[in-house]
């Protein structure tokens, strides 16, 4: 008995995190039942995932074929610790439950696979998941108004490159600039609020400093090609980026993206704790339009502080779905998505419960229709997800939700619900991560 790939060959020692490799157990006998383990390394002891196979009769198991498996990278992503008495609640966070294990966003994850037979047949193999592999370098940004990391291959200059933006999180998303680098394009992960020096709260944040992240780019790859992934929150400073300065980008992907420009976020608790009375964003120093805000009354608080108390969480897409709607067509907080030149790739989250992504998303396409540039866009909905929806396997067993701990409506923490379920958001990463991919590299070749 033996862990395998689909080419006979064992499973390899070190593998990139996001990679899918089909795994076959081999050399047992028509008809056992084998259960598989995965155990993942972490700080506060291993996260556990099992499933039980029954033998065909070639003695060949598909691992990532079996009753309830809805994607096969189940051993990589649906780790998790031992669940709670009770079940996951706001107690079992407070006792200190995680739904994410501590593990630096860059360093390597530790796997042992075991296998066992009816008969008492066991095998063992480690397989190391790296989201920073030797093929990729990283160095520290901080020039000018410029904050993040810069990702490059080691294996020569890249030709082209891509600008990184996160969302609501703040900070840097670097697992998926350390990929694309990986894959061979030179990647700024670059934070606008929430890393080193830059203030806490998303307000007042100049345009002209993602156009800064598309010049110092270009003048590491010689003038080449350069996108802007934009995720969530990041989608409009991404669009309006290439909306400005529509000559100087290649490629444009919005990820669980919006059609209009928001207000700010504040933190610092209170009832409205989502929405500032500043604009996200400015141009040449002058606030742009904001959307409006989410409507409050009683009833709403009510039901969000009902919502934060238990998983999955409250549900903010239907607040922000009438806020859209109430939207007048043409509005001024309108993204000008027309005024991009560069091919636009939307993945929206069928399930998404923060924010209706996929509404978002028709709303450009259908922008960009009225100015007669239906071809520019393409949507791509990734079924049954949610908004949360990361790098390919990563150790997301609870990707649904998230707990927060800055004070909602009055409320010292809460669940917030992402939608979709771990196992959908789980393949979602992995269609989403593949047409992302391949949109870049037929757009920047």
């Amino acid at each position: 008995m033996r862990f395998q790939t689909e080419n006979y060959e064992p499973l390899a020692g070190r593998v990139p995190a996001w990679e899918f490799q089909p795994l076959y157990l081999s050399g047992l006998r028509a008809g056992q039942t084998v259960t598989v383990q995965s155990s993942l390394e972490t700080p506060t002891g291993p996260w556990l995932a099992v499933q039980t196979f029954e033998t065909g009769n070639a003695g060949v198991v598909e691992l990532g074929a079996g009753v309830d498996i809805l994607d096969p990278g189940w051993m990589w992503w649906s780790v998790a610790p031992m669940p709670p008495a009770g079940g996951l609640s706001r107690a079992a966070i407070e006792a200190g439950y995680e739904l994410a294990p501590q593990i630096g966003p860059l360093d390597a994850l530790h796997y042992t696979l075991t296998a066992e037979t009816d008969n008492g047949e066991r095998i063992e193999t480690t397989c190391i998941r790296e989201r920073l592999p030797q093929t990729v370098t990283v160095a520290e940004v901080s020039e000018g108004r410029l904050r993040g990391k810069y990702f490059a291959p080691t294996n020569g200059d890249p030709v082209a490159s891509v600008l990184v933006l996160g969302g609501s999180e703040g900070g840097i998303t670097e697992g998926r600039a350390a990929a694309l680098a990986a894959e061979g394009f030179g990647a700024l992960a670059l934070a606008y609020f929430g890393y080193a020096d830059l203030p806490k709260h998303a307000e007042s944040i100049s345009l002209e400093l993602f156009h800064d992240g598309v010049c110092w780019l270009r003048a590491r790859t010689n003038g080449g090609k350069c996108a802007v992934w934009g995720g969530s929150r990041g989608s409009e400073a991404a669009l309006m980026t290439a909306a400005i300065w529509p000559d100087e980008i290649a490629a444009i992907i919005g990820w669980v993206p919006t059609h209009l420009l928001h207000a700010g976020f504040d933190m610092s608790g209170g009832e409205d704790f989502s929405l500032s009375h500043r604009s996200m964003w400015t141009l040449h120093g002058d606030p742009l339009p904001a959307g409006h805000k989410l409507a409050l009354s009683e009833d709403l608080l009510a039901a969000r502080r009902s919502g934060y108390s238990e998983p999955p969480g409250h549900q903010y897409s239907n607040e922000y779905l009438a806020a859209w709607r109430s939207v007048p067509l043409g509005d001024e907080c309108e993204i000008p998505v027309e005024r991009i030149t560069a091919p636009i790739l939307l993945i929206s989250a069928e399930d998404d419960q923060l924010w209706p992504s996929t509404y978002g998303s028709d709303r450009l396409i259908e922008r960009l229709h009225r100015f007669g540039k239906k071809e520019q866009a393409r949507h791509v909905v990734l079924p049954n997800c949610g908004h949360a929806i990361g790098m390919p396997n990563e150790p997301r067993p609870h990707s649904n939700t998230a707990f927060w701990t800055d004070g909602y409506s009055g409320v010292d923490g809460g669940f917030i619900d992402n939608g979709g379920s771990p196992e959908t958001n789980a393949a979602g990463a992995r269609q989403g991560w593949a047409e992302a991919l391949a949109f870049l590299k037929s757009t920047l070749a």
